[in-house]
């Protein structure tokens, strides 16, 4: 009986000491459980939020790094590098200037960005994710042959293949080739690699080879549209850049940015447009759409949405590139005048295009995504608003969306 009572309070010490040391240590993993849930369901706001909160409490590199690349993934690119940039002082690593080259390369800083890269690869010339990049930027300047060569070098150190043959794929489109680019997607989508930028460019090469019948299967299985005519239609017309027309907006580039007074859409302006005599109004007006200034003016204007942002892929390209996307398009008809808001994540660039006509206007929209939804929002907007006659987006070329409006009474004012 002495020999038992011994064995349990030997026990019962053991397992204090036990709950003892647990109790001291498992503040680190509470948190790395945390982050573990977050990341695998990619609750990038969550991660966000978890490491703002650790970095207010204790300065460290690791988590810094963390935080900025959970921005990248949110499409906050200002705000990944703001985050980053205490971390770029005296001698950065691959990691840390890997993805300050990414967002330059998303915010369109291309030479920048191709700067940055290249001192990646100096540092470390095995990285893979770092020769993808440098394909990237080398195809968008027009140098197709270096971003091939890139793109092999990121291929033989095991990139994921689907990345890789993707944008390899999207060099050949860049180029016309669009059997070579078959070749390469086709087998990825056999093996159900089916990353929305790789359908996207894969429908597109069906289309341009006339393949439309293999096309709509793939936006049938995919439930990729339900304007599948009004897509494929408006595909048939896209042009890839060329190779000359690539390097001439890269040289631009380099010494001049669009600014505002050019043609950047802000978030408490629109387009107006002032009609002869007063519109009846015919449908109900949102309240947000009562609040602006009741003048006798249309008014179009872009806002930014508050849209969670999808997951990011890895870096690549497609043929509607790393195009953003118009989330809302809003329409409401005054007493003397019209309005329509464009609602984005980011703030749209755009260049009216001169008309004479009296009463019609067309805007080209630089970085936009031609979407199905916008397809069917200027069929609705004309059917609802008798003073809009046509109201049309298509493309004009890979990344340009073309918006024009014809009225039935003619212009008398425009207010962006």
């Amino acid at each position: 009986m002495n020999i038992i009572k011994k064995l349990i309070s030997s026990m019962c010490v053991l397992t204090a000491l036990g709950c003892q040391s647990g109790l001291n240590s498992d503040a680190g993993a509470v948190d790395s459980q945390q982050e573990y849930i977050l990341s695998k369901v990619n609750n990038y706001s969550g991660l966000i939020k978890l490491y703002r909160d650790k970095l207010n409490k204790k300065e460290n590199s690791d988590d810094r790094y963390k935080l900025a690349r959970y921005y990248y993934l949110v499409e906050d690119y200002s705000a990944s590098r703001l985050y980053l940039k205490p971390l770029l002082k005296g001698n950065p690593t691959s990691d840390t200037l890997l993805l300050e080259s990414k967002n330059l390369l998303e915010q369109g800083s291309t030479s920048s960005a191709l700067s940055i890269i290249n001192r990646v690869l100096t540092k470390d010339h095995g990285n893979g994710e770092a020769w993808n990049i440098q394909g990237i930027l080398m195809a968008q300047i027009g140098d197709f042959e270096a971003a091939s060569r890139a793109f092999d070098e990121a291929r033989s150190r095991f990139v994921d293949e689907e990345i890789v043959a993707n944008n390899m794929a999207m060099l050949a489109i860049m180029q016309e080739d669009y059997n070579k680019a078959r070749d390469l997607l086709v087998p990825l989508y056999m093996r159900g690699q089916t990353s929305t930028k790789m359908l996207h460019n894969l429908v597109y090469v069906l289309v341009k080879l006339q393949d439309f019948h293999g096309a709509e299967s793939i936006l049938n299985d995919k439930e990729m549209s339900n304007n599948k005519e009004g897509l494929l239609e408006s595909l048939a017309y896209i042009k890839p850049h060329s190779k000359e027309d690539l390097q001439k907006r890269y040289q631009i580039s380099s010494k001049v940015q669009l600014t505002q007074g050019s043609g950047e859409l802000l978030n408490s302006k629109g387009l107006a447009v002032r009609t002869q005599e007063p519109i009846k109004d015919t449908i109900p007006v949102s309240n947000k759409m009562m609040k602006i200034n009741t003048s006798p003016t249309m008014n179009v204007a872009s806002q930014q949405s508050n849209i969670a942002s999808p997951q990011l892929e890895t870096a690549s390209l497609s043929v509607t590139g790393n195009l953003r996307e118009i989330h809302a398009v809003r329409a409401g008809q005054h007493q003397k005048y019209f309005r329509m808001t464009l609602e984005s994540k980011d703030k749209i660039k755009f260049r009216e295009i001169v008309d004479k006509s009296i009463n019609t206007s067309r805007f080209e929209l630089f970085n936009i995504k031609l979407t199905d939804y916008l397809l069917t929002s200027g069929k609705k907007i004309t059917q609802q608003h008798a003073v809009v006659k046509k109201l049309n987006f298509y493309q004009k070329d890979v990344d340009t969306v073309v918006l024009e409006f014809e009225f039935e009474r003619n212009v008398l004012k425009k207010n962006v």
